[in-house]
């Protein structure tokens, strides 16, 4: 396997949040022998993501979150969601006022994200792992490290370049332990324009660099 990077100028370029989500398409062609053999094409937006003290800062501005969680079901598809319901979801949410969704418990389809990036809608993306403690969990169990970092991975690999995520959440409702620690050292090196959430803080001994 091999990587190559590509820095791209876009001058000028309008930047996106919940209020102005604007987007560009971005379109990528492998050539072989001066050949086209594949070309893609995303919707991408620009922006900046800081915590300054207790604010959240967008585009160097404050934002207030005004948001629910959100379950992938649906009354009768159950969890096989139609991507039109993700659609509709996320247009829904937009004209309630709201402007903020924490994908509980685990990451949402590509479609959901996708809706959000054109609605405007922030998003908490959260790794697959709940209620993961001590006494009956695998959160400092090394042979669960391999499970706790791969899919982290994933999520973050796949969706980091969705101008919707915010931030990324190390899982749902547990006790922390050395393979959320690990999670937090993979987002730090791979993805450090993002800031990352813990939900249980209050587990989290004073002396680790657990969230942001």
């Amino acid at each position: 396997d091999s990587k190559a990077a590509q820095k791209i100028i876009v001058q000028p370029a309008k930047s996106w949040d919940a209020e102005h989500p604007n987007l560009y398409t971005l379109q990528i062609s492998l050539i072989v022998d001066g050949q086209t053999v594949e070309t893609l094409q995303r919707k991408i937006g620009f922006r900046t993501i800081k915590r300054d003290g207790n604010r959240l800062l967008v585009n160097g501005r404050p934002v207030k979150l005004r948001g629910v969680c959100r379950h992938s079901i649906h009354p009768i598809h159950g969890r096989a969601v139609p991507a039109e319901f993700d659609e509709m979801d996320a247009a829904l949410f937009r004209a309630a006022n709201i402007n903020f969704i924490r994908t509980s418990h685990y990451p949402p389809s590509e479609q959901f994200l996708e809706a959000c990036d054109r609605h405007g809608i922030y998003v908490e993306e959260e790794s697959a792992v709940c209620w993961s403690n001590e006494e009956n969990g695998p959160s400092s169990n090394p042979e669960f490290t391999s499970r706790f970092i791969s899919q982290f991975q994933e999520m973050v690999e796949r969706d980091r370049g969705h101008a919707s995520v915010l931030f990324w959440s190390l899982g749902n409702e547990s006790q922390w332990g050395t393979n959320f620690a690990a999670e937090r050292r993979f987002a730090t090196e791979h993805d450090p324009t993002r800031p990352v959430i813990f939900s249980y803080p209050d587990y989290v001994p004073m002396e680790a660099s657990a969230y942001d």
